[in-house]
């Protein structure tokens, strides 16, 4: 009884090992740059898919910045989120912000040129 329980328990432990083999060679084909690149592309999901942080954040982009992160939180399964980042983002607008910093800072130097007074601005 003995010798036949061992015999079954080497056959049994052959069967794992060849099926251990066949589950390992899949893994071993996979390109380890794919995966790396496919846990960034989770990690980046993971960060974005957060409705306060499209609340704030996605005004500030252009349709074409915010269509690849919306495409990416799809891909990644994350439809909420996704529609966070449309719903938030301002759409059609993919021009660049105007500066009008730059603007101001000319006007207050020829104002600051014209009357002498630093303290003097036209805003």
């Amino acid at each position: 009884m003995r010798d036949l329980a061992l015999a079954s328990l080497v056959h049994s432990n052959a069967r794992i090992h060849e099926e251990l083999k066949t589950l390992r060679a899949p893994v071993e084909s996979r390109d380890p740059k794919r995966e790396l690149l496919l846990i960034a592309a989770m990690n980046v999901a993971d960060t974005f898919d957060d409705e306060m942080l499209a609340l704030h954040v996605a005004p500030n982009f252009s349709e074409s910045e915010l269509s690849p992160l919306v495409e990416l939180l799809h891909a990644a399964g994350r439809h909420e989120a996704a529609g966070f980042w449309e719903r938030y983002s301002v759409t059609g607008d993919d021009s660049e912000p105007e500066d009008d910093d730059q603007d101001q800072a000319e006007a207050d130097h020829a104002l600051y040129l014209e009357t002498g007074n630093p303290f003097t601005t036209t805003a």
